[in-house]
């Protein structure tokens, strides 16, 4: 009885300290429910491959699928590199609550190199822990502006013949700039999510169209892009969220808003990953890389006080 309650004291110890980081514990991956309603009971926003295809290996080098711990898809992510430096580059919208919380990084993992999200790893399917969570400083769960973040893992990825980080964007995107998306998220509006990767080819929607009064209205702020059919059909869905738009081989941008999926005169709406650079820079050579040693030497110390309090 008494190794029972040394190993509970310990463990709430070490509960204090994460939510110390947390600033509370919840065993909820909390993440933003699509669709998101105004107070007139209408559709705001529906973080959104619709009319995709299956990809085949080596198609979409870069995309990982965030996960909560019990392998469930949340999001979709990028794997990146800027210089010679690679991390994870997602929206905000899937990091952090409507609150300003972020997901506690031990409920969350990274799945690359697969292209099925099913619970059955593939071949060649590579899992990493998340080391840090960095969501841009002046996001807005109001309204999705600045809907960007990077995921920092414990563990870079392995590069294989069929995975690979993608060069972030050099510049931005132009009209009608042809563009690239993949995902796991719903194949419909209010249909379910795709177990296989889905790809398609869109291209970029004018501002002055798709933000237009006949369809964002104002919503798409300057520091993101639509790209997409006016005509509806091919887009990001549910569960694509924080996915990558790829162009001429480089990350253009980030899956960030819609409304609906697929629908007429509403195509999505991407984070401009260019006009973040000089953060993403920023912050990426801000993190120093996970000291191996260092974390040796805390499993080392907390496998100690748990075998300690087994006696």
């Amino acid at each position: 009885m008494k190794s029972i309650h040394l190993l509970f004291s310990n463990f709430c110890v070490f509960t204090f300290f994460i939510a110390q980081q947390f600033h509370s514990v919840n065993c909820e991956v909390p993440h933003l429910q699509q669709p998101v309603y105004d107070s007139d009971g209408n559709i705001k926003f529906f973080p959104r491959i619709v009319g995709g295809t299956k990809a085949h290996e080596g198609d979409v080098r870069g995309i990982v699928s965030i996960q909560t711990w019990k392998n469930e898809h949340i999001c979709g992510g990028t794997w990146f590199r800027i210089g010679n430096k690679t991390q994870i580059l997602t929206a905000a919208h899937c990091v952090i609550d409507s609150k300003g919380h972020l997901f506690p990084k031990l409920l969350l993992q990274i799945m690359g190199d697969d292209l099925s999200i099913s619970k059955s790893p593939g071949l060649h399917r590579q899992m990493r822990k998340v080391r840090k969570i960095v969501p841009h400083p002046y996001y807005n769960p109001e309204n999705l502006q600045n809907d960007i973040a990077m995921i920092f893992l414990t563990t870079q990825f392995k590069e294989t013949r069929t995975f690979a980080p993608i060069q972030l964007a050099t510049r931005s995107v132009v009209d009608n700039q042809a563009c690239n998306i993949a995902g796991w998220g719903y194949t419909a509006e209010n249909g379910v999510s795709s177990i296989e990767l889905l790809m398609a080819n869109v291209s970029v929607v004018p501002r002055e169209i798709c933000n237009g009064a006949f369809s964002y209205n104002g919503r798409v702020g300057p520091y993101a892009f639509c790209a997409g059919s006016m005509g509806g059909g091919i887009d990001t869905c549910q569960g694509d969220s924080g996915g990558g738009i790829t162009s001429q081989n480089q990350l253009v941008g980030v899956v960030s808003f819609g409304v609906g999926c697929g629908r007429r005169n509403f195509p999505g709406v991407y984070t401009n990953a260019y006009h973040y650079r000089g953060w993403i820079e920023k912050t990426i050579n801000a993190s120093p890389a996970i000291n191996q040693s260092t974390v040796l030497m805390l499993a080392t110390v907390f496998a100690a006080i748990f075998a300690r309090s087994m006696f």
